[in-house]
């Protein structure tokens, strides 16, 4: 009769073993998937932003060729003599499309 009580005490210790670990890794799962959705975040973030920057830098270096080709200018100075009318157009016709169209 001891031998079977011994024998269901290391079973139960085997299974608890096996559940601890079975645990620890599970942590360790959930840990990993943290980071990642993490990283995926930040990442996106950063694309998104980056996109923005790109969008605005692009939309208004082809606003100041168009308003130099209208004004008849072949200097990319234009950029001083804009003015506010210019900005405006620029603003509702190539700034904010392109940002809602990245968003």
């Amino acid at each position: 009769m001891m031998v079977v009580g011994f024998c269901v005490v290391v079973v139960c210790f085997c299974v608890v073993v096996v559940g601890f670990f079975v645990v620890v890794v599970g942590f360790f799962v959930v840990v990993v998937d943290f980071v990642v959705v993490v990283l995926n975040v930040v990442v996106g973030f950063v694309v998104v932003v980056v996109g923005l920057i790109v969008v605005v830098v692009v939309s208004g270096f082809a606003l100041v060729v168009t308003v130099a080709g209208m004004e008849g200018m072949t200097d990319i100075s234009v950029v001083a003599v804009m003015d506010v009318a210019d900005f405006v157009v620029m603003v509702e016709f190539l700034v904010i499309p392109s940002v809602a169209f990245v968003l």
